[in-house]
């Protein structure tokens, strides 16, 4: 028994807590600090994995299918079995070039900027050459520093992902993307017809027969991003480009987030003070004062961040959204190019705020500019509560609307239907539907400098890791061999000849 009760003794002893010196505590902090940097490795690990085999994955897909296309098509010219083997043996080889080609690391000094095209908050955008091959490219460079004391590192993820995800006419593609030291580097298509902001200030306004044509490609082009889970949430003039066919491209998609990732957003966003609501007695107040006013800012609407005119109100509440939000920033542009003017445009930003907040009072039509009802009633429609507006079950309640009743939808989704308008350009670096942005940038400037201070702090909290991609230049199966069958013809024509 004495025995007994001297173990439990020494078990309540041992239960005692023993006081911690210094060297105790130094040694629990740092291994709670090895272990958030262990976290934090493992995370960009995690991240850059899973962009790598998701390219890589992307890639093979691709390949296997070209190479199936391939096959296809080259058992259909009833070639001997010499000549099959011989084209065949060729388009391979192209492929592994280019596969080369992609593994090759590529660099800032790779490519020539020939000008600037466009400025932002965080950046500019070039037309800019790879030395190399000669191909001409839209060059989008973003300051790392400003990004990551913006909190913008999830937004810029976000774009490279999106362009590198979807794959079709309506989105501007991506060939490239890259970062050194200070920068992010995307290197995509060069659209050369400007964009519809710069189109919008040379008109002013739109006939609805342009509107409609603009208005239903941009329809097509926004609901393909929903296709593949993402919002754009910045839809505006700006970010509608126009092709060298004058057809709707979509560009800047530096704001959009993935469906998955709305939530988490809402959740970790701070409460920002909103003016409170208000009634307001005449809603046409000063209709001509911000019609004169919008005109003004509109010349300047390149080099302001964030334009706050097209958001949906659902956005400012705060509670989450879908990707309906978009189609609110689509009536608001059908709004502008009608009547010459966004519905919300106001002096200062806050103010736009309170608009947008007092929507039902403030959205009204100008007298003296005639719209069709179709018109106005699809407009009321998308610039509306989130509960009553046209695609909340789905983009077809959009394109039934009367106000498209003699469009033909497969010709739009085909990019078939005709332009009113077609942007004359006269070559691959003709930059004349673009603003003159010249001698407002350099990468050797001091601000674009970055100190060792900042850089510490870019390196401690870098979130770019697997940032860089590579898209091979696809070979299209059935051109290949048709120009493969022209000019073995022609090689045999010369030589019966001699």
């Amino acid at each position: 028994m004495t025995f007994f009760k001297s173990s439990r003794r020494n078990k309540k002893n041992n239960d005692k807590e023993v006081p911690k010196n210094e060297e105790t505590v130094l040694k629990e902090n740092t291994i709670i600090e090895t272990n958030e940097n262990t976290i934090k490795k493992s995370n960009e690990t995690k991240q850059y994995l899973e962009n790598y085999f998701s390219d890589l994955n992307k890639s093979s897909q691709e390949r296997m299918k070209r190479r199936k296309e391939f096959e296809e098509n080259l058992k259909s010219q009833n070639l001997s079995k010499k000549e099959f083997n011989r084209i065949r043996n060729e388009f391979f080889k192209k492929e592994n070039v280019q596969i080369r080609l992609k593994n090759k690391k590529l660099r800032a000094a790779d490519f020539e900027i020939l000008k600037i095209i466009g400025k932002g908050a965080f950046g500019i955008v070039s037309l800019a050459r790879e030395k190399s091959t000669g191909d001409v490219y839209a060059m989008k460079i973003l300051n790392k520093q400003k990004m990551i004391k913006q909190e913008q590192v999830d937004h810029a993820r976000t774009e490279r992902d999106l362009m590198v995800t979807i794959d079709n006419p309506w989105i501007v593609t991506l060939y490239y993307s890259f970062q050194d030291e200070n920068y992010l580097y995307l290197i995509m298509d060069y659209i050369a017809g400007g964009d519809m902001m710069t189109y919008l200030i040379k008109r002013e306004i739109l006939s609805e027969e342009e509107t409609k044509f603009y208005i239903a490609e941009t329809l097509i082009a926004v609901s393909n991003v929903h296709k593949m889970g993402f919002i754009h949430r910045d839809l505006k003039p700006d970010n509608l480009l126009l092709d060298k066919d004058g057809h709707i491209v979509l560009t800047d998609f530096g704001l959009s987030k993935a469906y998955k990732n709305i939530r988490k957003e809402m959740e970790k966003q701070k409460e920002i003070q909103m003016p409170k609501k208000r009634k307001h007695k005449n809603s046409m107040v000063n209709k001509q004062l911000r019609n004169k006013s919008w005109k003004e800012r509109r010349k300047l609407a390149y080099s302001t961040v964030g334009t706050a005119d097209y958001i949906a109100i659902e956005i400012f509440w705060r509670k989450g959204y879908s990707e309906t939000c978009d189609w609110w920033s689509l009536g608001v542009i059908m709004f502008e190019m009608i009547f010459g003017f966004p519905p919300f445009t106001s002096e200062s930003r806050r103010e736009t705020f309170q608009m947008i907040l007092n929507w039902e009072d403030y959205l009204a039509f100008p007298e003296d500019i005639n719209a069709s009802d179709e018109a106005k009633d699809l407009i009321l429609k998308l610039i509306c509560a989130p509960k009553d507006r046209l695609g909340e079950n789905g983009v077809e309640e959009i394109k039934n609307h009367p106000f498209f009743n003699d469009i033909d939808w497969d010709l739009v989704e085909k990019r078939k239907m005709e332009p009113l308008y077609i942007p004359e350009v006269s070559g691959i670096t003709d930059t004349r539907h673009f603003e003159d942005f010249e001698d407002e940038f350099s990468s050797d400037s001091e601000d674009s400098l970055i100190s060792e201070e900042d850089q510490k702090q870019i390196e401690e909290k870098d979130q770019f890791v697997g940032y860089t991609y590579k898209r091979v230049n696809r070979q299209r199966p059935k051109v290949f061999i048709q120009e493969w069958l022209k000019n073995f013809e022609e090689k045999n024509t010369v030589k019966k000849k001699k």
